[in-house]
């Protein structure tokens, strides 16, 4: 059984560094990857927990209790082990080639150290088979994939199906609260948008008689140059002229909308603390959001 113990605590060694990367907010920064990965994109998916706790934490703690296991348990339940871990590997596996479409080598490997745990098991086990060897691990999966598809979203984030937002539980919708209302139409007149000024960052006056949106990325260039081009308009028409800023985060660890490929590395942070600050001290985010571009 050393085998079996031996992967599994290599396993658990792979599952509880996704845990702390996961549960720290730098799964932007797993060795290896970096904020263009697919670690972010993967970890950072629906498909990352189960039930609002991480997979990762799910896996460390089923290797774990595999090696206590191992000392004493019976072979027909090492057998359903290696079963749910086969049925494990190719669920998650798969997420990643046809849904997630991103590759995240420390998740691929804590499933292949699954898959050869399993064959040692296997050779180590020899027990006869049964069919509960088979409809035990498949319940369990069962519930698994539930929980994923069906389970609460996570409060640190929800996204906005128009935009990709990043909206936190507790702050009010951009058309809630107080401050003046800006509807925008479209050609027929017909209203398509609307903000209250006194819930969304804004840079200008409230008072403004031209209201602009902006959805941008702090990393990036285009965005910057837009920023520069903005503010020569504003000192133009002084107190004319305001402009609603939105972060728009180009990276799939906050923003699931972005194509794979795509990601800006420290997009997502820089846009959780410029929202930050316009939380906390509003009349500073207008100063902090020069700073962050």
């Amino acid at each position: 059984m050393t085998i079996i113990r031996t992967l599994a605590l290599f396993g658990f060694g792979v599952s509880a560094y996704l845990v702390w990367m996961k549960l720290t907010g730098q799964i932007t920064s797993v060795v290896g990857c970096g904020g263009e990965g697919g670690c972010s994109t993967v970890l950072g998916s629906q498909w990352s927990q189960w039930v609002l706790i991480p997979v990762s934490v799910v896996s460390a703690c089923f290797y774990l209790g595999l090696i206590v296991l191992s000392y004493k348990v019976s072979k027909s339940i090492l057998t359903m082990a290696a079963f749910l871990l086969i049925m494990a590997a190719a669920w998650f596996m798969g997420l990643q080639v046809f849904v997630i479409k991103s590759f995240c080598p420390w998740c691929f490997t804590t499933h292949l150290v699954g898959l050869f745990t399993a064959g040692a098991i296997f050779w180590k086990a020899r027990a006869p088979f049964k069919p509960t060897f088979i409809m035990g691990p498949l319940l369990l999966m069962t519930l698994l994939i539930l929980g994923q598809i069906y389970g609460p979203k996570p409060k640190s984030y929800a996204f906005t199906s128009e935009a990709g937002i990043e909206k936190r539980e507790g702050v009010k919708a951009h058309n809630e609260g107080k401050g003046r209302v800006v509807d925008f139409k479209d050609a027929t007149g017909r209203v398509v948008k609307t903000y209250r000024l006194g819930s969304v960052p804004l840079i200008g006056s409230p008072d403004a008689k031209h209201i602009l949106v902006k959805y941008f990325d702090y990393t990036c260039q285009s965005c910057r140059t837009m920023e520069e081009d903005l503010a020569v308009l504003m000192q133009t028409y002084p107190g004319q002229v305001a402009v609603i800023v939105l972060p728009t985060p180009l990276n799939r660890a906050c923003n699931p909308y972005v194509s794979a490929g795509n990601d800006h590395e420290h997009a997502c942070e820089l846009a959780r603390l410029g929202l930050a600050v316009w939380r906390a001290q509003p009349e500073s985010f207008e100063a902090a959001h020069e700073i962050l571009f």
